[in-house]
């Protein structure tokens, strides 16, 4: 058997096992474990687009039914290092009690899992596998990073030791939209990860709210599902997708995690161009806003930038690439 080209830790949130809680992580988990070229090490959760137990529930769950309970999951923060989580967390209270969620959801059974989450905690489990594989794992950080920032704290050196680390989150040039979720919900550990030296990969909202999956084509995953990970993945990919359109009005689902783990293997799926990047942390507008400048162009005569390593960030997506991609690979 071949020896996967990338080997892999998921740092995530995922919902999949939590009405009208979006399920892009555990597409993108799903995606990663189809990818024949790619080795899932271990999963790590945290809280953020879900509580930590449903996090825990939901990456557990894609792994039993994709038959991968060799794949260990760690739970992580379950809450960020400040005090603004009860506000993400009554915005997605709200979200669940819209009268559309009983409807879609009606009858739904959630995917469960077979076993507990492993011993020990994300944070340790991220430093001490990065550092024992110097230059070989990828670590693809779609929830928020605090995690990953906890890490750090262990092994303040870990950037040096991590083969890449691709992150979705942040915004920079979406107008009315202060504060994305990955990078509000925590945004010192967004901003400790973006500094950290290492190779990043940073995939903003700005480029992912290009993406979509619609209707139609989620119904062609689900139709062609040909075993438990697709047939999980489908149930759930239709229901999101329909309250995506029926409620928040679109005209399908937005791919913000898939696109950041489909860099694994494909980063030209992306434009990027390199940009050193940083996260307002005390703004009391836009705490968690992405600020990114070239350092040779830069204007900000009284400004207090860090001398950081640029990060290729990405500005441009191949929504059909993806959406070919995921109708290929997550069916089964």
């Amino acid at each position: 058997m071949p020896v996967p080209d990338h080997r892999v830790i998921v740092d995530c949130d995922p919902g999949l096992t939590r009405p009208a809680a979006d399920i892009d992580d555990g597409l993108a988990l799903a995606l990663l474990l189809r990818l024949p070229e790619v080795e899932v090490l271990g999963v790590t959760v945290t809280a953020g687009n879900v509580d930590l137990d449903a996090a825990t529930d939901g990456a557990l769950a894609v792994l039993d039914a994709a038959g991968r309970t060799d794949i260990p999951v760690y739970r992580g923060a379950d809450r960020p290092d400040n005090d603004d989580y009860p506000q993400w967390n009554e915005m997605f209270r709200r979200r669940r009690s819209h009268p559309e969620v009983a409807r879609i959801w009606s009858g739904w059974r959630p995917p469960t899992a077979t076993r507990p989450a492993a011993d020990g905690s994300a944070a340790e489990y991220l430093a001490e596998t990065i550092t024992a594989h110097p230059g070989e794992i990828t670590v693809v950080v779609i929830g928020p990073a605090t995690n990953l920032a906890h890490a750090l704290r262990i092994r303040p050196d870990l950037g040096s030791a991590v083969r890449r680390v691709i992150v979705m989150g942040g915004g920079w040039l979406l107008p009315d939209t202060l504060q994305e979720l990955n990078f509000g919900w925590d945004p010192a550990a967004a901003d400790a990860l973006l500094g950290c030296g290492a190779p990043i990969t940073l995939v903003p909202a700005d480029v992912t709210l290009t993406t979509l999956l619609t209707p139609d084509q989620a119904r062609r995953i689900a139709d062609a599902a040909t075993d438990p990970l697709g047939r999980t993945i489908g149930d759930g990919l239709l229901r999101w997708t329909e309250f995506c359109v029926s409620v928040r009005g679109r005209a399908g689902c937005v791919l913000h995690d898939p696109l950041a783990a489909a860099l694994v293997v494909d980063p030209t799926l992306v434009r990027t161009r390199p940009r050193v990047a940083a996260v307002d942390r005390y703004s009391r507008l836009t705490p968690g806003r992405l600020v990114t400048w070239h350092p040779d162009t830069v204007y900000a005569p009284t400004a207090d930038l860090p001398d950081r390593r640029p990060v290729e960030l990405a500005t441009a997506a191949d929504n059909d690439r993806l959406v070919r991609l995921l109708t290929a690979r997550l069916p089964g």
